[in-house]
């Protein structure tokens, strides 16, 4: 017996596939927004490219802190289960070759907001607080 779909099967297949993908959009968004809040709150100047049109998701500049001080830039890849395909992983090694740029892989583990460089080395936030804003007390 051959599988007859309507039109109407196709619309809400059509629909609820479009439903996951800007949920799965959203996801993204939310993470990435939540990065650059947290870099912002530190003191750094911060850009978002939206849609992976960039060369990272986020890149933040620390801000100035004296004459003769080294600021590393930071290229961020926000990704939400911290995986990163080997693929996107060499265009981002060739990114910090070529631009001179510290790339770090942002995460979520238990709702945490966790960092790693690409050779899987665990960054604290207190490593990122150059100038000592989480450590204040209000």
């Amino acid at each position: 017996m051959p599988c007859v779909i309507s039109i109407v099967d196709v619309h809400v297949i059509k629909r609820n596939l479009q439903e996951l993908v800007n949920r799965n959009y959203l996801i993204g968004y939310r993470f990435e927004m939540r990065v650059v809040a947290f870099f912002r709150k530190l003191g750094y100047f911060v850009v978002r490219s939206p849609k992976s049109k960039g060369l990272t998701d986020v890149t933040a500049i620390p801000p100035f802190i004296k004459t003769g001080w080294f600021n590393q830039t930071l290229g961020i890849q926000a990704k939400k289960n911290g995986y990163v395909k080997p693929t996107e992983r060499a265009e981002l090694q060739a990114c910090k070759n070529k631009w001179q740029m510290t790339i770090l892989i942002a995460w979520s583990d238990n709702r945490k907001l966790k960092f790693r460089t690409l050779d899987g080395e665990e960054i604290t936030h207190q490593a990122l607080d150059i100038l000592g804003i989480l450590n204040k007390k209000d």
